[in-house]
């Protein structure tokens, strides 16, 4: 089992949390960990700025954000951080809205380069496993979403750079 490193969470769904993540290093050293791990049943405002986030081990995430309330606005910043992660199975970011969000997913003011995503999963999928994604996209019905200026280097076979899902 993973474990999550920064991990904030709410059930209140008039509860508000306005949240930064910014300048931090966090490595994960076990299989299915978060490095940053919120999940918010309310108004979210969170900002994820500069941050590394690295892994050793396979089926972990960098960045975790499910917003689940459905009737509130949600703005999720994640900009200019780095990922690095092998063995596979590892996701850089993956956001969740539950109900309409502004979604941005780039460069940081003044930077010119927006996320780094270094994911090596196994060529020949020797280790038998899963496929490495940079970004994995779970938006609810009237999310607004900008995602640019970031650069996603996959070395294994199957991976994805970015994944829609509805």
């Amino acid at each position: 089992a993973g474990a999550d490193t920064i991990a904030a969470f709410g059930n209140g769904a008039s509860s508000t949390l306005t949240f930064f993540a910014d300048q931090n290093q966090v490595t994960t050293l076990a299989a299915n960990s978060v490095g940053l791990n919120v999940s918010w049943n309310g108004a979210l405002n969170a900002s994820v700025t500069n941050n590394l986030f690295s892994t050793t081990a396979g089926g972990s995430t960098g960045v975790l954000i499910n917003s689940q309330g459905n009737a509130v606005n949600s703005t999720i910043q994640v900009l200019s951080n780095n990922f690095t992660g092998v063995l596979g199975g590892n996701t850089g970011v993956n956001i969740t809205t539950g109900g309409p969000s502004s979604v941005i997913v780039g460069a940081a003011n003044g930077i010119a380069t927006g996320n780094v995503f270094n994911l090596s999963g196994p060529v020949g999928n020797i280790l038998n496993a899963a496929p490495d994604r940079g970004m994995l996209f779970r938006f609810a019905p009237n999310t607004t979403a900008s995602i640019f200026s970031n650069q996603i280097n996959l070395t294994g076979d199957g991976e994805t750079g970015m994944e829609f899902v509805t």
